[in-house]
């Protein structure tokens, strides 16, 4: 605990209108310098007080200012309030248990210019900042000692006067001195309380005053800004106006122009409009008999090109079978000798066919089994040739060939038919449920 031989310093600061925040000026300094940053505070205008404490303790003076804090919390380093100052200079106010006190505040203050940054008390029955400071102070949570000595006067001889007259007034009891202090202390609280209530009258008159200049302003805008709009919709309608008539003229213009060329259409002599036609018609008839020549010189053009054709092909065909007869001239007189021969020396013809089976050939035979094969297997299996191709196809892939929904192949499994003459087309080469499908749109069709 620190002792003080002289009044204390302390710093009061009000977040609400409860108790306030307190500290000592020295840390209050640190706060200042930027070392104690306070993050409750960022951003805000705090309210504070500055008060000096004698023994008692007891207040002996106040100076209620402003301080802002930034975003980070720390104090406006512009702030240069001087606090000290002002609680030397500044008029009596109250007594807060160690007579009246010096009290700086917006109505009260000695230096016009620093008034802006303080603030004034409120003493009414919902909140009196003096009686919370008073009680601060008095709680003494800052734990501020003061020596014994202190604030007590010491003894001095008592100075020689020179006799006077008997005074004629009456000397005052104590009672009438205590009541003329408390009296006089009445007065200045009183006149504290009413030079706050104007200020606070004169703050909300100015705040008023500035609302109605503002809403003055801006209703003055709205009107010039209604009155520009206004402006630019008359010069619009003036120019769409113009614009309206001068399309009237044109118009009318286009109209005359297209009435005139009218009237000497009309105007035409009907002799000149039967030549124009009788030309008309005798080019288009020219033009007609042109196109149907050329046409008919293509088409006998063609005509003659496709006999010409025709008879290439005739003599060609010829040729083939000429050729063909030829040649079965010359296997005959080659061949068949040569056949014969290996017949004679007992050499059989012997083939495998599919579907057949093995086959013997007669010497005969064996130039029509080279010329067809597939015809000559499917007469010695009583069947046709397609009839032994499609077989054929069945053999090698015996899979169901109805068509599903989507066009594809069904490609179901089939039983494989051994032989030619066994296999029914639509039949062996389906399953059981196309066949059903098949033997159904037959039915339908009978």
């Amino acid at each position: 605990m620190r002792v003080h031989t002289e009044n204390a310093e302390a710093i009061y600061l009000f977040d609400d209108d409860s108790s306030p925040r307190e500290m000592l000026y020295q840390e209050f300094e640190a706060v200042l310098d930027g070392f104690v940053p306070m993050p409750e505070y960022a951003g805000r205008s705090i309210r504070a007080v500055y008060v000096k404490i004698g023994p008692g303790p007891a207040a002996t003076a106040a100076v209620f200012f402003l301080i802002d804090f930034g975003q980070d919390g720390q104090a406006d380093r512009r702030w240069n309030l001087p606090i000290g100052q002002l609680a030397a200079i500044s008029p009596e106010g109250p007594d807060m248990g160690a007579g009246p006190i010096r009290l700086a505040c917006r109505s009260q203050c000695a230096i016009a210019w620093h008034k802006q940054q303080l603030w004034d008390p409120r003493m009414d029955a919902q909140c009196n900042h003096l009686a919370l400071i008073k009680k601060a102070v008095q709680r003494n949570r800052l734990g501020l000692s003061f020596e014994s000595g202190a604030g007590v006067p010491t003894l001095q001889a008592e100075p020689r006067t020179s006799p006077q007259k008997p005074q004629t007034q009456p000397k005052e009891s104590p009672r009438e001195q205590a009541l003329r202090l408390k009296l006089a202390q009445a007065i200045k609280e009183a006149r504290l309380r009413v030079a706050t209530l104007q200020e606070h009258h004169r703050e909300q008159l100015d705040q008023l005053n500035q609302q109605h200049t503002g809403s003055l302003q801006a209703q003055q805008t709205r009107a010039l800004q209604l009155q520009q709009q206004l402006q630019e919709s008359q010069e619009r309608v003036t120019r769409l106006a113009e614009e309206r008539s001068h399309q009237e003229e044109k118009l009318s213009s286009l109209r005359d122009y297209f009435e005139q060329r009218l009237e000497n259409a009309s105007n035409v002599d009907a002799s000149a409009l039967a030549s124009l036609k009788s030309q008309l018609e005798s080019t288009r008839q020219l033009e007609l008999e042109r196109l149907q020549r050329e046409y008919s010189e293509q088409l006998q053009r063609k005509e003659i090109e496709l006999m010409y054709q025709s008879t290439q092909v005739a003599g060609l065909q010829d040729e083939i079978r000429r050729l063909q007869r030829d040649k079965q001239e010359l296997l005959n007189a080659s061949g068949h000798n040569l056949l014969d021969k290996m017949h004679t020396s007992g050499i059989s013809f012997v083939t495998f066919q599919l579907g057949a089976g093995h086959m013997t050939l007669p010497v005969d035979d064996v130039g029509a089994f080279m010329e067809n094969r597939d015809g000559y297997v499917a007469a010695r299996c009583q069947v046709s040739e397609d009839q032994l191709r499609l077989w054929r196809d069945h053999y090698h892939s015996p899979a169901c060939q109805g068509e599903l929904a989507d066009g594809a192949r069904c490609g179901a499994a089939v039983t494989r038919v051994d032989k030619p003459a066994a296999f029914v087309d639509g039949i062996s080469n389906r399953c059981q449920q196309h066949q059903r499908l098949l033997s159904g749109d037959q039915s339908r069709s009978a």
